[in-house]
């Protein structure tokens, strides 16, 4: 059985019914649709990255944490099962915290409520990494409003990342498949 590497990305947009999308994830296909928004979310993301890189710190436009260790970027991949291995880039991991920064007019209560960390805290654990907590650090460019959720790493995080994984990952796994796509 050849494995097939899952992602946030590919995960969410199977979630939202988007098979497409899913294809253009895997295969890491510039996306059809994309926008100015999403660019500028990227340029900026960017923008972060680069900054912790050369300054050991964030922007002044993000949260006032204080970082120690940041290692942006980082990029985890794990073996699953036998089907699937995940593949994870956290924007900044400084032990024993996640960051992950959002853009736009979605305030980090409602990327709080994603799968997104809980995978995140899954593939971590399953890589011998502790994480405590991962900290959703969202900024509006266009307001300049900035804020932060917390979500604490717990067994019933990462057990949500398992079903979800568990869920839909054989039915991902069975149309790329079908489709010839693995």
């Amino acid at each position: 059985m050849k494995k097939m590497r899952l992602s946030y990305s590919l995960l969410s947009a199977w979630m939202k019914g988007n098979p497409s999308e899913a294809v253009e994830c895997y295969f890491r296909l510039e996306k059809s649709k994309s926008n100015p928004a999403m660019e500028d979310g990227k340029r900026i993301h960017k923008e972060i990255a680069d900054y912790i890189n050369k300054h050991k710190k964030l922007p002044d436009y993000l949260p006032n944490f204080t970082l120690k260790t940041p290692i942006a970027e980082k990029e985890l991949i794990i073996s699953y099962n036998e089907m699937f291995y995940i593949k994870v880039i956290i924007d900044c991991l400084d032990l024993p915290l996640i960051y992950e920064w959002k853009t736009g007019g979605q305030d980090s209560i409602n990327w709080a409520r994603t799968y997104q960390l809980p995978l995140y805290f899954l593939v971590c654990e399953m890589s011998g990494i502790k994480v405590d907590s991962g900290f959703l650090a969202h900024y509006n460019q266009k307001t300049k409003e900035k804020d932060f959720v917390v979500v604490h790493n717990s067994p019933t995080k990462i057990e949500e990342a398992k079903n979800l994984i568990d869920s839909i990952g054989p039915e991902i796994y069975e149309y790329f498949l079908k489709e010839g796509l693995i």
